[in-house]
């Protein structure tokens, strides 16, 4: 829905969760007391009747914390970190009546037993992270928590795409209150939270040393830094597992290097790519391409890169071109290389319902498309219900991107845009958003393969974009 000059290669978003305070504490239950745990290789457990804590040791510079109100934990399993291999931490773990010790040449992790909380110390035994003594690791129901202290001197950045000033620590109420759920938010202001994308990655920035945070949850999620009370920072998710990594510095560039090492770094872009790009709702037809091309070269602006957005396909169908208005798309292109223009196509993942389509009939024949809880192929209506001719509308189809067989056929689909000479794709609308108000996204109860572990679109909404 969001259209040109706002957002480049990819949309996805972030809106807000229940918020926390331990004035509604009510809703909120503490963790409570642990027995002592058991221990395997670099990794100890805590169970009780509340639920189950694992804490790992990765190397002497990152720990991993999940939690789940439950008797065991779940499948270990992630779309966002591609290693936790970083060798032998060369840790030491230690149980002395009511508290556990894991230490590593940077850092010190206590955790005391009654009531649980855990504090990461750094060699010098500062403290760097501190579980709220009043509150510590929650759940309300599937939904869990962790308060943290926030000191005054302590600066908070980073949470991606968010509006606001860059220290996320702000003046509001004492601070700010931020939510991962990928959202299509077409014209907002500085108000307005989410966004199109969810990282849910914080930095810590206190007397020059950094530490950061990053919880792997891909349910809506919340941050609150200081909002209802200045000297708590908490974090949670609607459901899933609280699974947070601290990641130690000391510095921020170490900081970030040890999460892109747990979480995946993209390969160098193209050099066109960093090139001007020209893209605007929209260029068509052929002619007026060529016309916009033509005015770049003999007025001397520097560009690289122009796009197409929907108006150059058949009724907005994504994989389609539009024969009136683009009737030699590879001769157009080449046209335009010849200039020095790589093209890049919109492709929204939304193709129209419409048998005897390939796309759709594939779709169909291979189980490709997301499901209702009955069964049936979700449907919606997003662009090609709003086609020019009235005779095209029609509602849209998802594919359910959390099955691997999936990705590879819709993966298949570009051949036909790239032989004809495309350069580059703007995935959009991935967030996912439909039209449907008030939502503007798929039914929370939709049905997804999640790599042959079946759930709904409230674990998979966040990262449907990105698979």
């Amino acid at each position: 829905m969001t259209k040109c000059g706002v957002r480049i290669m990819g949309c996805f978003a972030l809106v807000t969760l229940l918020l926390p305070a331990r004035e509604a504490s009510a809703q909120w239950a503490s963790l409570g007391s642990m027995p002592s745990p058991r221990r395997e290789a670099n990794t100890v457990t805590f169970s009780n009747p509340q639920g189950t804590v694992a804490v790992a040791v990765l190397s002497p510079e990152i720990f991993r914390v999940r939690f789940v109100p439950a008797p065991k934990l779940g499948r270990d399993h992630s779309y966002a970190v591609v290693s936790r291999d970083f060798g032998d931490p060369k840790a030491t773990i230690t149980t002395t009546g009511g508290t556990t010790i894991i230490a590593t040449a940077a850092l010190r992790m206590t955790i005391t037993h009654r009531p649980f909380r855990i504090s990461v110390l750094d060699a010098k035994g500062e403290s760097l992270d501190e579980d709220d003594p009043g509150m510590g690791t929650a759940f309300a129901g599937a939904a869990t928590r962790v308060y943290k202290r926030l000191r005054q001197d302590e600066q908070i950045y980073g949470l991606g795409e968010k509006n606001g000033k860059l220290n996320r620590r702000g003046k509001m109420l004492g601070g700010y209150s931020f939510t991962m759920w990928n959202s299509d938010t077409f014209g907002y202001d500085a108000s307005i939270d989410p966004l199109y994308a969810s990282f849910p990655f914080y930095l810590v920035l206190r007397n020059g040393r950094a530490h950061g945070i990053f919880l792997d949850n891909t349910h809506r999620s919340n941050f609150d830094i200081g909002h209802q009370f200045q000297n708590l920072l908490s974090f949670g998710a609607e459901g899933g597992e609280l699974d947070y990594y601290f990641i130690d510095g000391p510095d921020p560039k170490q900081v970030i290097s040890r999460y892109t090492q747990l979480t995946g770094r993209m390969p160098l872009p193209p050099m066109w790519a960093l090139g001007y790009h020209q893209c605007r709702y929209s260029y068509y037809p052929a002619s007026r391409l060529r016309f916009i091309a033509d005015n770049f070269r003999q007025r001397a602006i520097p560009a690289d890169v122009l796009w197409l957005d929907i108006h150059y396909q058949d009724g907005f169908n994504p994989f389609t071109w539009d024969a009136e208005r683009f009737p030699d798309p590879p001769g157009l292109l080449a046209d335009l290389r010849k200039q020095g223009f790589r093209t890049v196509t919109i492709v929204d993942p939304h193709p129209k319902k419409q048998p005897g389509w390939s796309v759709y009939d594939s779709g169909i024949a291979g189980n490709h498309f997301t499901k209702n809880p009955d069964g049936s192929v979700v449907e919606a209506p997003v662009w090609p219900s709003q086609a020019e001719d009235e005779k095209k509308r029609g509602p849209s189809v998802f594919p359910d991107f959390s099955r691997v067989a999936t990705r590879e056929w819709w993966g298949g689909l570009y051949k036909g845009l790239l032989d004809a000479g495309v350069a580059g794709i703007w995935n959009d609308m991935n967030e996912p958003a439909l039209f449907t108000p008030p939502t503007g996204t798929m039914r929370p109860d939709a049905r997804h393969d999640n790599e042959g572990q079946p759930t709904d679109h409230r674990e998979i909404h966040n990262v449907y974009g990105m698979l």
